[in-house]
């Protein structure tokens, strides 16, 4: 079972503020259980662009793979519904990708099998959040430390490296101001 812990206010401000501009921008966010999604129709599961990861779900992955993962994550996806929401990037990170969109435990159970993430990405230490949505293949990621403020990374495909972009996770957050990416 995944852990949670207390979460930095800054991150919590971030997380909240973001939460609350889908809200206002009337769009829904739900709590609901893996169960519950996976027996929506697919088309349905378009249809809620935002949720809550319960802890439970994590299970999914092994227990070697879940260690990886950091509970700042885990608890951060847990308390907010951010997850299945495609982000547009404020123009700090935007030159690196358009989007974001935060991984749901089944996607990490899917990539931590492949020998890329796991050679190029793992081994040294990284973790991914998202990938750019833009098909090329690229991620962002970030270190996989106790410390929630790590820089943001851009691993990409076509050249198999890592590029530092700079800034953390809130800062990314804070870019986002709740504008949504109309390609995804």
């Amino acid at each position: 079972m995944a852990d949670k812990i207390i979460l930095p206010d800054e991150l919590i401000k971030a997380a909240r503020n973001l939460e609350e501009r889908f809200q206002i921008l009337r769009l829904p966010v739900y709590k609901i259980s893996q169960a519950d999604w996976n027996t929506l129709p697919e088309e349905v599961r378009g249809f809620i662009p935002s949720r809550k990861i319960e802890l439970a779900e994590w299970n999914c992955l092994s227990e070697e793979s879940r260690k990886m993962i950091p509970n700042w994550l885990v608890t951060l996806l847990a308390d907010y519904s951010l997850f299945g929401q495609a982000l547009k990037l404020g123009k700090e990170f935007s030159k690196h990708g358009e989007a974001f969109s935060f991984w749901s435990p089944s996607i990490y159970s899917n990539g931590f099998t492949d020998y890329t993430y796991i050679e190029e990405i793992l081994k040294p230490g990284f973790i991914p959040l998202s990938d750019t949505l833009d098909g090329t293949g690229n991620l962002w990621l970030t270190k996989a430390t106790d410390n929630p403020f790590p820089p943001i990374y851009l691993f990409d495909l076509s050249d198999m490296e890592r590029k530092l972009i700079g800034g953390n996770l809130v800062e990314l957050l804070k870019s986002c101001d709740g504008k949504i990416w109309e390609n995804y």
